[in-house]
């Protein structure tokens, strides 16, 4: 795994790599995420980036094509502008017109389209039918931090929906306030939605769900006290408001805090009985805790791809046990798959 950390160390080569990985190679997005590798790495020598993409295709045997590998050599040499051509076996012609992806516009669709599945969940049928509608309407603009639908898109498909037709405006405009779909004043007739408050949401439900598995419910329930605090807390006043055993909020947070997601400051206090002085502390979350969580993630992202790399090293030596190995490497690339987008969460969105 050399070329994770040798070459492509800046993060964006990191996740690039990784999406190239779980897209099949005959795939339509192969060709743009090539280009966007190379765009990204301008700085690197042409040996650098040669020898990146060789070892990268080595080591996923479903890219060990001819075909590709060549495709991937040719956007190589093009980009520094030392390719020759010839007709017969370049697989991009000369005369062929090349087209840029729209990368932030590419961005803000996947994140209308997670914002829009994370909320689905927790909804009712009705209410589901309004919120797809209300995406569905989404009129094209240059934001892209919130979702804009006008009234009219909403109702037309709304009416396209199971039981749409006997919805009222009044029904529907209820529901768009209830989901925090908000309209102005000035323009009454459209509805907006702020992507990046749920994205927040989402990101702190993430950490959230983390800290639980790692040091159980209670450590769940005071971390997220402090972050929606937002400010020091102290020791006992955690107690109170959480209404957990006492020596259970000193080891729980003492947990979180060797862990690195809060930090603890020791304040004097004035007694009230005598001229001595007290001392107690208070809690606030780090505020580099996210910074802590992209870590993990990485971390565990570079794990999953080396054991998935070494079972793949595993098959091409002919193992006995080659069932098992090939299914053992798929469950690793599907929780692979599954670790990328809360890569996509916290990194581009």
């Amino acid at each position: 795994m050399r070329i994770m950390w040798n070459v492509a160390q800046n993060q964006n080569l990191f996740l690039i790599l990784l999406r190239l990985n779980n897209l099949h190679p005959q795939g339509n997005g192969l060709l743009k995420l090539l280009r966007r590798f190379f765009h990204l790495s301008r700085k690197l020598s042409v040996l650098q980036l040669y020898l990146t993409l060789k070892d990268f295709l080595r080591y996923h045997t479903s890219w060990t094509g001819h075909r590709v590998q060549k495709m991937a050599i040719m956007l190589l040499l093009r980009k520094h502008e030392t390719l020759e051509v010839d007709e017969d076996d370049s697989i991009i012609a000369e005369s062929e017109v090349l087209w840029r992806i729209n990368f932030e516009r590419f961005i803000f669709c996947l994140k209308k389209k997670f914002c829009a599945e994370r909320k689905k969940a927790k909804m009712r049928l009705g209410t589901l039918a309004i919120w797809e509608a209300f995406f569905e309407a989404n009129v094209t603009n240059n934001d892209n931090k919130t979702v804009t639908s006008p009234i009219d898109g909403i109702l037309e498909r709304v009416g396209q929906k199971e039981g749409g037709m006997s919805m009222t405006l009044d029904h529907i405009t209820s529901v768009l306030n209830d989901l925090e779909c908000t309209s102005t004043a000035n323009n009454p007739e459209e509805f907006t939605f702020d992507l990046n408050k749920l994205v927040e949401t989402c990101r702190n439900d993430e950490i959230e769900s983390l800290v639980k598995k790692k040091h159980g419910q209670e450590a769940y329930t005071i971390f997220r006290l402090l972050l929606k605090q937002g400010s020091p807390v102290e020791t006992d006043e955690i107690t109170d408001r959480t209404i957990l055993d006492k020596q259970v909020v000193h080891e729980t947070l003492y947990k979180l805090w060797k862990d690195e997601y809060i930090d603890s400051e020791r304040v004097p206090s004035t007694s009230a009985t005598g001229t001595g002085s007290a001392q107690f502390f208070v809690w606030r979350v780090k505020n580099i805790y996210r910074e802590h969580f992209m870590d993990n993630l990485y971390h565990a992202a570079l794990n999953l791809r080396q054991m998935v790399n070494y079972m793949a090293e595993l098959l091409l030596e002919g193992s006995k046990d080659e069932i098992k190995l090939r299914n053992r490497k798929n469950i690793l690339i599907l929780a692979l798959t599954r670790h990328d987008e809360s890569l996509m969460l916290f990194h581009d969105f």
